[in-house]
């Protein structure tokens, strides 16, 4: 295959939906051979421009973040990014969050919980608020409402 030689012969599927690509900083991978793939492996990381999803906003997947993807972590090489990494962190501290809450939440609306515990999952839900774009479950807001209350009665 002529992909393995010349980098502008690399499969093209393996940078669908690329906004641009940089072939001069292609390197090639040492890792052909153990790489998860079902039709070619990648032979090159090369530095592609694409759009996230959710910001809209432009972003390089740098040819060291597919070295570490597809040579380190195994993960299949036909994957491309769908979210900038600001995105991406932003959807792990959410998640985060969300499942602090969920494991915390019972105890803060405890009438006998501490204030300082109502104060922190106050803070908490505020933060889940601003990451979701103001857009979290109605239930999540009745207990936010509960706790304001609970403390305006301390």
């Amino acid at each position: 295959m002529d992909g393995d030689i010349d980098v502008r012969q690399h499969p093209s599927w393996f940078f669908q939906d690329a906004l641009r690509m940089d072939y001069s900083s292609a390197i090639r991978s040492k890792e052909v051979g153990t790489q998860d793939f079902f039709v070619v492996p990648r032979h090159w990381f090369i530095d592609a421009w694409f759009c996230c999803e959710r910001c809209n906003g432009e972003f390089c997947w740098t040819k060291e973040e597919q070295k570490h993807w597809f040579d380190k972590l195994k993960l299949r090489v036909d994957s491309v990014p769908h979210v900038c990494p600001q995105c991406r962190w932003r959807i792990r501290e959410l998640i985060d969050l969300r499942k602090r809450y969920d494991a915390e939440i019972a105890t803060a609306l405890k009438k006998s919980a501490p204030i300082a515990v109502k104060k922190e999952m106050l803070d908490l839900v505020d933060r889940l608020q601003s990451l979701s774009n103001d857009n979290i479950p109605e239930s999540i807001q009745r207990n936010r409402r509960t706790l304001k209350n609970q403390l305006a009665n301390e």
